[in-house]
């Protein structure tokens, strides 16, 4: 069954659906489910620091606009993005996954969910194994062996193919 996709370079193009989960697909929803998550958890902030807003007079503002824009796009950078309610579901039930098809392997469950948090955030993998104790190859393995054991499950379980909508930079 053809599907209207959008592509970022190519707009909108007719494809063949998925119909089955692979391992390439669970990865995509693991990271856009981190991302996602990342967005709508607080963060470990202070409310505010109790001191109240300083106020400008006008002269103040004189010869200010460079200063003002450097202001407004500080803000602008501190603001999450915001997700409809459709990308929040499919990122709780790909969360989901290790814990359901991954009982068994607590070590495949825990390198699953550590990948997808550091490629969520762009950053790197591999110190974060090391950290722990855990070589490269066995993590590479167990990232593997834990993608295609949650495929799998799902394509048992019959879910249907659902791919992730945020693109992942």
């Amino acid at each position: 069954m053809l599907q209207d996709i959008y592509h970022p370079f190519n707009s909108n193009a007719k494809a063949e659906a998925p119909t089955k989960w692979s391992e390439a697909l669970v990865a995509a929803r693991m990271i856009e489910g981190c991302k996602v998550v990342a967005a709508i958890t607080a963060g470990n902030r202070s409310p505010s620091n109790g001191w109240p807003q300083i106020l400008r007079e006008f002269s103040d503002r004189i010869h200010y606009a460079d200063e003002a824009r450097k202001e407004v796009w500080e803000t602008w950078s501190r603001v999450k993005p915001q997700y409809d309610a459709a990308t929040v579901k499919r990122a709780e039930d790909a969360m989901r996954w290790p814990a359901l098809f991954l009982r068994g392997d607590s070590e495949a469950a825990t390198i699953v969910l550590a990948w997808a948090t550091a490629k969520a955030a762009n950053k790197p993998v591999g110190a974060s194994f090391k950290r722990r104790g855990i070589a490269e190859s066995t993590a590479r393995r167990k990232r593997l062996d834990g993608l295609k054991a949650i495929s799998k499950g799902l394509n048992a379980r019959g879910d249907r193919v659902v791919e992730a909508q945020i693109l992942l930079a």
